[in-house]
């Protein structure tokens, strides 16, 4: 292909770049109209695009935000602007016809480092980093995860020393951010990382999430937030409990960053046949982690298993989520929930609330919370449907049509999610739904 990388491409745009030729392009579509659109060669900078522009026929299917490959036709220049004094053009657009399209899943070409490489360089300024898997929990967090199904991707954490220090978590933090490229801190609707550490930044949190502002949002909470009484929703803790930070600051070069951006292309599915192992891992958490840490204010996603595994397929470049990854993921979730109860058990007393008094520890209560009436005709649909049908798998649509006159489809939509997002049930596709547990 005709054309020279800007010295501004990092290694990732010019990897992607390289794959386009004469009459290929390989991009991210960013819509103009139904029926033209560009390509960017970078999902999270917008302005990183081919200049040219590319015709849809009518045959032909593109939604925003695709990675695709295209076969293009000749280009053909269409005079914008015309300088009427020397009747010659000023400006002109080129466009081409899409001849055809292919949906891409990750660029052909693989970063120059490996797996160890990028989790080694994540703890380069700290000593016995891996006894606290400070690696794993720090590459998990910035690689993030996919959404399932109807809910958004992203990981949620929070940062503790186990002898409650601040430097550390402080410093820890700082190159979480450093780790990210500038490109991923600014909005760009597919990836953003929020660092919480106020009432104010929680709530903020919140809403994007509600909103649904980016596809993924991971997030992680600073120890002040436990000052302010408020609910922490987290996927895992990342702990600092035998770690010490040395020297300098941990240092990022462009394999690193090109082994991050090429790792979030990665959009890993779960393997058909590991939904009842999912669902066994669901209900384990819920029966033996989740009431733990009721008494703290946090709540624990049932999905965490999932999602961890997810991040750990981008993490290996894996297209699926088997059962060796999964249980993977099982053993470092439960390793790191075993160091923060013991955390949380020997400091929740040293934390104050704003009029001075001591931090009490509520009655337990149920981990799921008291369902929504929305949420209870749904789940028990499900159910009656379970057992009439003697299957524990119902399918969406079967739902939402029994259930039309007594809700629209919004608020059944939204009720399957909050009953996944709550342990009660797994959803294995967008279509399907698996009971988990009937406690």
């Amino acid at each position: 292909m005709k054309g020279s990388f800007s010295k501004d491409m990092s290694l990732f745009e010019k990897r992607i770049f390289s794959e386009s030729s004469k009459n290929v392009r390989v991009g991210w579509v960013k819509k103009i109209t139904h029926n033209c659109c560009q390509l960017s060669i970078n999902p999270w900078n917008h302005n990183i695009i081919f200049k040219e522009k590319y015709i849809i026929p009518s045959d032909i299917l593109i939604e925003e935000g695709d990675f695709i490959e295209l076969d293009v036709g000749r280009p053909e220049a269409v005079v914008t602007d015309v300088d009427r004094r020397n009747l010659i053009a000023k400006e002109m657009e080129i466009f081409r016809l899409i001849i055809s399209v292919k949906r891409r899943t990750n660029p052909l070409s693989v970063p120059n480092i490996k797996s160890i490489d990028f989790l080694n360089a994540l703890c380069d300024g700290w000593n016995d980093a891996e006894s606290d898997h400070l690696n794993e929990t720090i590459a998990i967090q910035i690689l993030s995860c996919p959404g399932l199904n109807i809910s958004i991707g992203g990981l949620g954490s929070e940062s503790a020393h186990y002898n409650r220090l601040k430097g550390p978590v402080d410093r820890l933090q700082k190159e979480i951010s450093k780790a990210l490229p500038s490109c991923m801190k600014r909005e760009n609707g597919n990836f953003e990382f929020q660092f919480v550490g106020s009432s104010q930044e929680s709530d903020q949190l919140e809403t994007r999430k509600k909103k649904m502002a980016s596809k993924e949002i991971s997030y992680n909470y600073a120890p002040s937030i436990r000052k302010l009484n408020v609910e922490l929703k987290i996927n895992f803790p990342t702990m600092i409990k035998n770690a010490t930070a040395i020297g300098p600051n941990s240092s990022f070069d462009e394999d690193f960053y090109d082994y991050l951006l090429t790792a979030h292309t990665n959009h890993p599915l779960i393997e058909p046949g590991i939904d009842n192992k999912i669902g066994d891992y669901i209900e384990n958490l819920k029966n033996e982690r989740l009431n733990d840490f009721i008494d703290y204010n946090i709540k624990i996603d049932p999905n965490s298993i999932t999602k961890v595994g997810l991040a750990l397929c981008r993490l290996e470049f894996k297209k699926y989520l088997d059962e060796s990854i999964l249980k993977r993921s099982w053993h470092l979730c439960s390793e790191l929930y075993n160091d923060y109860i013991d955390y949380l058990k020997s400091s929740y007393d040293f934390i104050d609330l704003p009029n001075g008094e001591k931090k009490r520890i509520k009655e337990k209560e149920n981990w799921a919370e008291k369902l929504s009436k929305d949420e209870m005709i749904v789940l028990s649909k499900i159910r009656n449907m379970s057992d009439d049908n003697k299957n524990d798998r119902i399918l969406v649509n079967d739902i939402i049509e029994l259930l039309m006159d007594k809700l629209d489809r919004q608020k059944i939509e939204l009720a399957i999610e909050k009953l996944s997002l709550k342990g009660f049930v797994f959803l294995p596709s967008s279509f399907e739904i698996k009971i988990v547990s009937e406690d």
